[in-house]
């Protein structure tokens, strides 16, 4: 999201997200972001007046529209002196307000939140969520209230608890002795895996339970990974990868880097880097490092960070450690050219 806090930033729409009325969401979100109350599965409802900005176009917004909603999904959308609709439809006034489809936010976490987060999204235009890791239970809670009704939110495909090595879990336990939040907030919804059999046992415990797909991120070898890997395709499930240093991916196992993506077609670039400057700003990484809990990666964010965070940091890279670092290991001969091939293919896809 795009604040106000950065003057550099130019603001995708002439107003703040409330003005924003998301196409994409369930009938009952849509309706109860812009009136404040969950309307009958088979009312019809009519959102005129409102400007449709399209993104899978290059069209200019369309100023004036109306869309038709029916039986909980948007049956027709077009110029207000085109669509006609039936006696008794209510009326929204969508004019001086954006539709847009509804937005993805491909990466989130309710440990912290909990179910008050799931209101903000819609208000803001998010209505699909893509959970990486949590409590599956309050999650399927959450879930079963909304398709009641009861519950405003986005829909939500979740993991559930992530796979990581025993090492990594054994690590929080031990920083926990000096801060004792994280213990509490990591380890409720992680599974130790060391090995391929414990990967079985995990995956078949996971697919009981109805994920959406796996997440994993630190292993304790290349036989966890490819554990982990060959189990869920057993499964038909989908595997999400979020490396940590480790030895699996020092070994060259898998090659991952952490970025940020932009469509074949989009037409903000400018914005978009200017959105990457801002998150490698000091102050922006210092505030992600307090809210996560890991160590921040930008010069001089270090300074910023509370004296708790602090510590951490300087127990983490002692002395000149970070000038000692080297950015790019060496790598075995029949690694650099499975990672040239796999990069040829990407760059033609």
């Amino acid at each position: 999201m795009i604040t106000e806090s950065h003057p550099r930033l130019r603001r995708p729409f002439p107003d703040r997200a409330a003005r924003v009325i998301a196409l994409g969401c369930t009938l009952l979100a849509l309706v109860q972001c812009v009136t404040g109350r969950p309307p009958a599965s088979t009312e019809s409802i009519a959102i005129v007046g409102v400007t449709v900005i399209d993104p899978s176009t290059s069209s200019p917004p369309a100023p004036d529209q109306t869309i038709l909603v029916q039986n909980g999904e948007i049956y027709w959308v077009g110029p207000s002196g085109t669509v006609r609709y039936k006696a008794g439809t209510r009326e929204i006034d969508g004019h001086g307000k954006f539709a847009i489809p509804g937005l993805w936010d491909a990466h989130v976490h309710f440990m912290n939140s909990g179910v008050t987060a799931l209101s903000l999204f819609i208000a803001n235009g998010v209505t699909s969520v893509r959970e990486m890791g949590g409590y599956i239970d309050s999650t399927r809670a959450w879930q079963a209230r909304m398709r009641e009704g009861t519950l405003v939110g986005p829909r939500i495909v979740t993991p559930g608890p992530i796979l990581e090595s025993p090492s990594y879990l054994q690590n929080v336990v031990t920083r926990s002795q000096r801060d004792p939040r994280l213990a509490p907030r990591i380890l409720p919804y992680r599974i130790g895996i060391r090995d391929a059999a414990d990967a079985h046992r995990a995956i078949d415990s996971l697919r009981k339970l109805r994920v959406d797909f796996i997440k994993f991120r630190t292993t304790a070898s290349p036989e966890a990974v490819y554990g982990i890997l060959r189990y869920a395709r057993r499964a038909r499930l989908r595997v999400v990868i979020e490396p940590w240093e480790d030895p699996a991916w020092l070994q060259g196992a898998i090659a991952w880097v952490d970025g940020i993506s932009l469509m074949k077609s989009a037409k903000n670039i400018d914005q978009a880097y200017e959105f990457i400057a801002f998150l490698q700003t000091p102050e922006v990484s210092a505030a992600l490092a307090e809210g996560s809990s890991y160590n921040p990666v930008i010069t001089g964010a270090d300074a910023l960070l509370s004296d708790v965070a602090k510590k951490n940091f300087q127990e983490a890279f002692p002395g000149d450690a970070l000038k000692n670092l080297w950015p790019w290991p060496a790598e075995p001969t029949w690694y650099a050219e499975i990672r040239s091939q796999y990069a040829d293919k990407f760059k033609a896809a």
